[in-house]
C-alpha cells in the first residue's frame, strides 16, 4: 500500500496482516497424514503463514552438489507446501540457511569444504553460481500437488536469498582465508574510487561502507537473478542485526525483516550442547528491548515483518511473551510475526516431546501465549500509533565505528518506540522529513545530528524521549522523567520498568502482566497476582467488546519445566540437565475481577480447559461490588489448569 503495508492484488488498499510460525529441520519433513495434521493443527491454533527454515540441508542429496535436490525429501516438502496452500496458510522461505558446499563449489578456500559460505556470495562466483542453481532447481521445479512452480505461486509470499549474512555479523568469525578476500577487495575499490583516508577512523568508516556496498550489490544481483526466472515473490535480506548502516542495504528490498530474541542461550562448552547459559531477563525491566531494539530497523514505505522473534525456554517470564509482542507489534503497526520456532523434528510434530529451547509445540507456557498474541495482532485489538518519529540516517554517523562494525542505533532513539511508531529513512533530516515516503508514513519528526527542534528535527541525547514529551511530539504523560514508566500515545500500553510490570486494553482484551502480589486495574479486567510472576489474557473470543461479549477466554500463565531438569545455580542461569516428561507447572493463583454487567435471565459459568479448548471442570464464579470474580491459575487443587472458558447463557 502507500503507507507501505503487504496487500492482496485483488485489494490493493487494504493492508494484509500475517501471524506465524518457523517450521526447522525434519518437522519440513512429514508424510501426508502427518503434513494435513500439522496445517490443520496450525490453522485452528490462530496462524496464518509458516516459514520454512532450515530445510536446504535435508533437501540436497548427500556427498552430491549443494544444489542437487533429492527428489524423496523435495516430494514431502511439496506435499507440506501444498497441504498449508489448501487451508490458506502462506509460506515464507530462505535459499539459504545451512547447507554444505562441496570442495569444488569454494576455489577461493583452496578445496576446503566450509560452512561459511554467506561471506562468499558477494565475492566468489563460484559460490554465486552454485546459489542461483538451487535457487532455480527449487523455484522452477513444478510442485505435483498445487500444478505451479514454487516461484509463481501466490501462496509463497516472502523469500529471503541468505538467512542472518549481514557482512557486519559474519565476517568477524569467517576463516583467514576469506578475511583475506575482503581486505584485498577493499584495496581495490577505495583505488577504484580515489578515495583516501588520514586516520584509523577515516579508514574504518570507509571499510564499513565498502562492506555495505558489496552487501548490496550481491543483493541486487540475486534478485535479479530470481527475476529472470519468473519469480514473482517479494525479496527482502540481512535479516538480522540493527546496525544504522544496513539502512542503505535494507532500503533496496521489496520489505525489511530481523530477528529478535529474548534470553538466547549461550553454549559454555560445545554449540548446541549442555551446559547451556540464560540471563534470566524480565524484558519488561528493559523496557521491552525484545521488541524495542528492532523498532528502527523498519524503512517507512515499506513493509516490516519479524520472521523470527522468541522468548526462550527456561526463560522464568517467557509467559508475557504474547503481551508484548503482540502489543507492540500492533503499535507500531508490522505487517508479519513468526514465532520461532513451532517444531524442530518429525517427532517433535507428532508426538508429546519436553521443553525444549525453541519449540513453541513443545511448551505450553510459549504456546498458549503466541496462540493468543495471534488473536490480538490479527484482529487488531492493538491500535497503531498515528505519530511517526523518523530517524534521519546519514552516512557520515552511520558507517562510522570500528573495523567492520559500525555503530548501532541509539537506544534513546528506540525508547520512542514503547509510545508512538519509529522507523528510519537514509539522508539528512531536513530531506526525511520532506520525502514522500515520510509523509505517506505521517512522520512529523524526524531525529538527527545537529539540528534544531524548531524544525521539527531532534539531535540524538539520553533524554530524547523527554524532551520530545516536553514539546508535544508524544503526549506529556507518556514517559515519566525518570524513563521508568512508558504509556503508548494510543493510552492502550502501559510499561513500568522497575517493577517489571505491563498492562494493555482494549475493547476486546485485556493484559496483564505482573510480579509477584503486584495488582493492575483494567477497563473491565482487574488483576491480583499470586506468589510467583505470571501473565493474564483476557479476551473476547466472539469478537464482540468484553463488556458485551457472551464468551471469554482467560489465560493465567506462570512458568513450566520438564521434570528432572537441572540448574546449576539458583538462580537457574546454567542449565546441566533438560529433564524429561512430564511438563512441572508453577503453581500461582489469582484473583480476577470482571466488571461485566448482569442481565436478567443470564448467568456466567466457568470452566477449566484444555490446550484444545476442551472443558475440563466447572470453576466456580462469584458476585461482589458489581464485578464477576475468578479464581484461576495452575494449582494442585485445578490440576494445574492454564486456560479458562468463561460463558454467558439462559438460566
Amino acid at each position: 500500500t502507500k503507507e507501505g503495508h503487504f496487500a492482496f492484488s485483488n485489494r490493493p488498499g487494504v493492508a494484509a496482516k500475517f501471524w506465524g510460525v518457523n517450521l526447522t529441520f525434519g518437522a519440513n519433513y512429514l508424510d501426508r497424514e502427518q503434513a494435513d495434521q500439522l496445517a490443520d493443527q496450525l490453522l485452528r491454533s490462530g496462524y496464518n503463514t509458516v516459514r520454512l527454515h532450515h530445510y536446504d540441508e535435508a533437501l540436497v542429496q548427500n556427498g552430491a552438489h549443494s544444489y542437487d535436490l533429492n527428489p524423496e525429501p523435495l516430494d514431502k516438502l511439496d506435499y507440506l507446501f501444498s497441504a498449508f496452500k489448501k487451508r490458506g496458510l502462506y509460506v515464507n522461505i530462505d535459499l539459504y540457511t545451512i547447507r554444505k558446499f562441496t570442495k569444488e563449489e569454494v576455489p577461493e578456500l583452496g578445496g576446503e569444504a566450509t560452512g561459511h559460505i554467506k561471506e562468499l556470495f558477494p565475492v566468489s562466483a563460484a559460490a554465486f553460481e552454485s546459489w542461483k542453481q538451487f535457487a532455480r532447481n527449487l523455484l522452477t521445479h513444478r510442485n505435483p500437488y498445487t500444478g505451479m512452480t514454487w516461484g509463481e505461486d501466490p501462496a509463497l509470499i516472502g523469500i529471503c536469498p541468505v538467512n542472518e549474512d549481514p557482512l557486519f555479523m559474519t565476517l568477524e568469525a569467517a576463516p583467514a582465508a576469506i578475511q583475506k578476500i575482503y581486505r584485498e577487495k577493499f584495496q581495490q575499490w577505495v583505488s577504484a574510487n580515489a578515495l583516501s583516508f588520514s586516520s584509523d577512523g577515516e579508514k574504518n568508516a570507509l571499510y564499513n561502507r565498502f562492506l555495505a556496498e558489496t552487501q548490496a550489490r550481491s543483493d541486487a544481483r540475486m534478485a535479479q537473478f530470481l527475476r529472470s526466472i519468473g519469480v514473482q515473490t517479494l525479496l527482502t535480506g540481512v535479516n538480522c542485526g540493527t546496525h544504522e548502516a544496513l539502512t542503505f542495504v535494507r532500503e533496496r528490498y521489496d520489505y525489511v525483516d530481523n530477528h529478535t530474541y529474548m534470553d538466547h542461550p549461550k553454549f559454555l562448552e560445545k554449540s548446541w550442547s549442555l551446559p547451556t547459559q540464560f540471563a534470566q531477563p524480565n524484558t519488561i525491566e528493559f523496557a521491552a528491548q525484545v521488541m524495542r531494539e528492532i523498532m528502527p530497523c523498519r524503512v517507512y514505505g515499506k513493509p516490516f515483518a519479524v520472521t523470527e522473534i522468541h522468548f526462550c525456554w527456561p526463560n522464568a517470564y517467557r509467559s508475557s511473551s504474547g503481551i508484548v509482542s503482540a502489543a507492540y507489534a500492533g503499535l507500531q503497526d508490522w505487517d508479519a510475526v513468526y514465532n520461532f520456532d513451532y517444531a524442530g523434528t518429525t517427532k517433535g510434530v507428532t508426538a508429546l516431546r519436553e521443553g525444549h529451547i525453541f519449540h513453541l509445540v513443545n511448551d505450553p507456557v510459549s504456546l498458549l501465549a503466541d496462540r493468543a498474541a495471534s488473536v490480538l495482532f490479527l484482529r487488531g485489538d492493538i491500535q497503531p500509533a498515528k505519530g511517526a518519529v523518523c530517524f534521519a540516517v546519514n552516512e557520515k554517523t552511520a558507517y562510522s565505528g570500528d573495523w567492520g562494525k559500525p555503530h548501532w542505533y541509539p537506544g534513546p532513539f528506540s525508547l520512542l518506540g514503547l509510545v508512538t511508531r519509529i522507523g528510519s529513512l537514509t539522508g539528512s533530516a531536513d530531506a526525511v522529513l520532506s520525502s514522500a515516503a515520510a509523509g505517506q508514513a505521517g512522520v512529523a519528526t524526524a531525529v538527527g545530528e545537529g539540528a534544531q527542534a524548531a524544525k521539527g528535527v531532534y539531535p540524538v541525547s539520553q533524554d530524547l524521549p523527554q524532551r520530545l514529551a516536553q514539546n508535544g511530539v508524544i503526549p506529556a504523560a507518556s514517559v515519566e522523567a525518570g524513563g521508568n514508566r512508558f504509556v503508548s500515545e494510543t493510552g492502550q500500553i502501559e510499561l513500568i520498568k522497575n517493577s517489571g510490570a505491563m498492562k494493555v486494553t482494549s475493547d476486546r482484551s485485556e493484559l496483564f502482566a505482573l510480579g509477584p502480589r503486584q495488582s493492575q486495574q483494567g477497563r473491565i479486567v482487574s488483576v491480583e497476582n499470586g506468589e510467583t510472576f505470571g501473565s493474564t489474557y483476557v479476551l473476547s473470543a466472539d469478537g464482540k467488546p468484553l463488556a458485551q461479549s457472551e464468551r471469554l477466554l482467560v489465560l493465567c500463565l506462570t512458568d513450566s519445566l520438564n521434570s528432572g531438569v537441572q540448574f546449576k545455580n539458583e538462580k537457574a542461569t546454567i542449565l546441566e540437565n533438560n529433564g524429561s516428561l512430564p511438563f512441572l507447572v508453577k503453581r500461582g493463583l489469582s484473583k480476577i475481577a470482571l466488571r461485566l454487567p448482569e442481565l436478567p435471565g443470564t448467568t456466567w459459568q466457568a470452566w477449566a480447559v484444555d490446550a484444545n479448548g476442551a472443558r475440563l471442570h466447572a470453576v466456580p464464579l462469584q458476585r461482589a461490588d458489581g464485578a464477576l470474580l475468578l479464581q484461576a491459575g495452575p494449582t494442585a487443587e485445578n490440576g494445574g489448569a492454564l486456560a479458562y472458558e468463561l460463558k454467558r447463557s439462559s438460566k
